[in-house]
């Protein structure tokens, strides 16, 4: 095994063979003439490698101005809830049964807390030194020369508590104890936050609320709980340092400073044994350097002048927190080694991002191959030979088997056909991805925006060096070829050159390469702009994502054409470009566009997609495969209109259009399906239901939501936790309450 030792990360254990997501920083320092010396830095990346790649860089790396940094991703706050429910209804009771009248005990609670920079901060004041008790008791343990912080605490529950008692109690050594009493309060903090000091978290409505006061002062309230704050005017740094049992705060700590732009470090270490000391982990996220004199300053502390280090060697860095690797060393291990699979993705995060392990030599005897065929853009296709025999060559590993079996499993094939084609069959010929006109102008891009080729002599000379070179022989018209690509960068704005004839790239090429689509996608989007805020309407952008290089379009047949000529002509105020005549060689393609538009149109306006099949001729792999691509394409349309001085309106009609694209809705549904675990079905289902806001569920009985089809306990339970609710009690009776009454006789669904 491998250790890698990261700045502001725990040491993470990985296989030589796991991917880690890396980029090469190199600092640069300038000098003037009045003696003013400024540092910046370079990034280059991110690529994957092996761990194992990644140890050599770091032993072989002897220049120090050259350092390999790993991403730890920051998540955006997308909690747009602005309070609490704590007021749990509780009916007056009578002879006749349960009344509709709320029994006058609840006033005592308010009906909801709401989320503030003051509420933020008595929460992180509470994260950090509170308890509770089974009584309902809310107690914030300080100490007794903290007079501010007591004040504040005194006031803040008077104000949104206005009928609780509070008490502040002096002890011995200095300890302070604020207390007050209730009962529905102590019960949210015990189920949203956690009770003992290694389970405390911070609840999602606080770490991902998307106003920034909110996680302003909660993080206040926790540097003022367990925070230190150095400050200290000799030439040592200064920083301020958090401390907790809880590995999980930790963690999620260092995601809200990230959030709010600030760069910071967790260490981990032990304490001796002793008379009332834990053998717990203590983990301490540190923040120091520049971030440390902005922090202080937007939480509203006192920051002294600054010292001489104002720095920090990690980085926030397009989303991501950049540490830096300090070694990778290697460790004896034996046992297991597993791989995780995050929702049909192999990347995930452990203080960085890796991507599980690929390439392990394990022996394998016997390889059976399950299927001959796979479904390839909109059909089946048989898998090529030398796919299979590839997969067939993993059987008997050198150095572990003498002999290897291969089977292959003949389903509906005959065998014979199987044995000749991929047995006895010699493998296709390898021809290079850069013949094609597309992969060719994509490559080039990167190749100028992100691997530093700098003039035009560069790039021939990478290119006369690969396969494609290889295979046409023909130098001249490659160069020819690249010259056009170039050309047609350099007038769309991808590219631009210097008095030198040196290549500079800009923002739109970077960051269409970054989105990994065909420049001419890109300018076909540019192009468009315009038209898109003068018209903006979702049957133009979808035929307009349709006529990209990128988006495959479903086929229209003779017998369609006259219709969709038809449709066209009723949409053409919606569309962006003009409809070709018949005897134009684009007029099919252009039909087929107009069809793959109306079948897009159809999904977010809720057509069940059965009924998408039997209109449109399509199998469920096509509409899937056309919805993927889609939703690739409508996140970079908008990823690129950022860069062109966009108009708000437009911008969020955009991100509504992608988010209905995405899950297949109508605009009234657009709040619901922002709900965890809830989809196109379940969302019309609570509308339709009378539940047409996130504040109509919160407000909601748990057995009135049951009564919801497709609406069960787990999903119940998903939605408590996103609002930051605890379940109410009885809730788990309501449920089996409901399933009963969902359970019946055929004979009484009849009736």
């Amino acid at each position: 095994m491998l250790v890698i030792k990261a700045r502001g990360t725990v040491p993470v254990r990985v296989t030589p063979e796991h991917m880690v997501w890396v980029v090469k920083r190199i600092r640069h320092k300038s000098h003037y003439s009045d003696g003013r010396q400024v540092i910046w830095w370079e990034f280059k990346g991110p690529e994957w490698i092996t761990v194992q790649e990644l140890k050599e860089l770091v032993e072989t790396n002897k220049d120090e101005k050259v350092s390999y940094m790993l991403l730890q991703p920051i998540p955006q706050p997308k909690v747009t809830v602005d309070r609490i429910p704590l007021r749990e209804p509780i009916y007056v009771s009578n002879q006749f049964g349960t009344t509709d009248k709320l029994h006058p005990s609840i006033r005592r609670t308010p009906e909801f807390l709401p989320l503030n920079f003051e509420t933020a901060r008595l929460l992180g004041l509470w994260i950090a030194e509170g308890s509770t008790s089974k009584t309902g008791a809310v107690n914030f343990a300080i100490g007794s020369h903290e007079n501010q912080i007591t004040e504040f605490l005194v006031q803040t529950i008077k104000k949104y508590f206005p009928h609780a008692n509070v008490v502040v109690k002096d002890h011995e050594r200095n300890r302070r104890v604020v207390r007050f009493c209730n009962k529905r309060f102590a019960e949210w903090l015990r189920g949203n936050i956690g009770h003992r000091a290694y389970e405390k978290r911070i609840p999602d409505v606080l770490l991902f609320n998307e106003n920034r006061e909110v996680r302003l002062g909660l993080l206040r309230g926790l540097v003022e709980g367990d925070g230190y704050i150095r400050r200290d005017n000799s030439s040592r740094a200064n920083y301020v340092s958090y401390t907790t049992v809880s590995p999980t705060l930790a963690y999620q700590l260092q995601l809200l400073l990230g959030s709010l732009g600030y760069v910071s470090s967790i260490s981990r270490s032990v304490r001796k044994s002793g008379i009332g000391k834990s053998r717990k982990p203590i983990y301490e996220v540190k923040i120091s350097g520049r971030s440390y004199y902005e922090l202080l300053e937007e939480l509203g502390l006192k920051v002294p002048p600054k010292g001489n280090r104002t720095y920090n060697v990690n980085t926030i860095w397009n989303g991501y927190l950049l540490v830096k690797v300090r070694s990778v060393e290697e460790e004896f291990y034996e046992g297991d080694v597993y791989n995780l699979e995050v929702e049909d993705d192999e990347s995930y995060s452990v203080g960085f991002i890796v991507h599980n392990s690929a390439g392990v030599n394990l022996p394998s005897f016997r390889v059976i191959i399950r299927d001959t065929k796979r479904y390839a853009g909109f059909g089946w296709t048989d898998i090529p030979v030398l796919e299979i025999q590839q997969m067939m060559g993993r059987a008997g590993r050198p150095k572990y088997d003498k002999v290897g079996e291969a089977i292959i499993v003949a389903r509906t094939e005959e065998p014979r056909r199987l044995m000749e084609k991929y047995i006895h069959g010699k493998p296709e010929k390898l021809f290079s991805m850069l013949a094609n006109e597309q992969a060719f102008r994509s490559q080039i891009l990167a190749l100028v925006t992100n691997f530093g080729i700098g003039n035009f002599r560069e790039l021939v000379s990478f290119l006369e060096r690969t396969f494609y070179a290889h295979q046409r022989g023909d130098i001249a018209s490659l160069e020819y070829k690249a010259k056009n690509v170039v050309y047609f960068l350099i007038e769309n704005g991808f590219i631009d050159m210097d008095m030198n004839d040196r290549f500079m790239p800009l923002p739109f090429g970077k960051r269409t390469s970054q989105l990994y689509i065909d420049p001419l996608t890109a300018k076909k989007f540019k192009d468009a702009f315009p038209a898109i805020e003068n018209n903006p309407n979702p049957f133009g952008i979808f035929q307009l994502m349709a006529s990209t290089p990128d988006m495959g379009v479903l086929n229209a047949r003779k017998r369609e054409m006259e219709d969709y000529l038809d449709l066209a002509y009723e949409m053409e105020d919606k569309l962006y470009t003009n409809i070709p005549y018949y005897e134009d060689s684009r007029f099919q393609g252009f039909l087929g566009q107009i069809k793959t538009a109306k079948v897009l149109l159809d999904w977010i306006n809720e057509v069940p997609e059965t009924r998408i099949y039997e209109t449109y001729n399509i199998d469920p792999g096509d509409l899937y495969r056309i919805l993927e691509l889609a939703d690739w394409l409508m996140y970079s349309l908008i990823e690129l209109y950022k860069l062109f001085e966009p108009e708000e309106e437009v911008l969020n009609y955009l991100k509504d259009l992608h988010l209905r694209l995405r899950h297949g809705v109508r605009e009234e549904l657009l709040e619901l399906v922002k709900l965890p675990n809830i989809g196109r079905k379940r969302a019309r289902a609570l509308y339709n239901a009378g539940f047409r806001t996130q504040e109509d569920i919160m407000r909601a009985k748990v057995r009135d939501l049951l009564e919801v089809e497709g609406i069960g306990m787990k999903v119940v339970e998903g939605l408590f936790r996103h609002f930051g609710v605890e379940m109410p009690k009885g809730a788990k009776k309501d449920s089996k309450k409901a399933e009963k009454a969902r359970k019946g006789t055929l004979d009484a669904f009849l009736k």
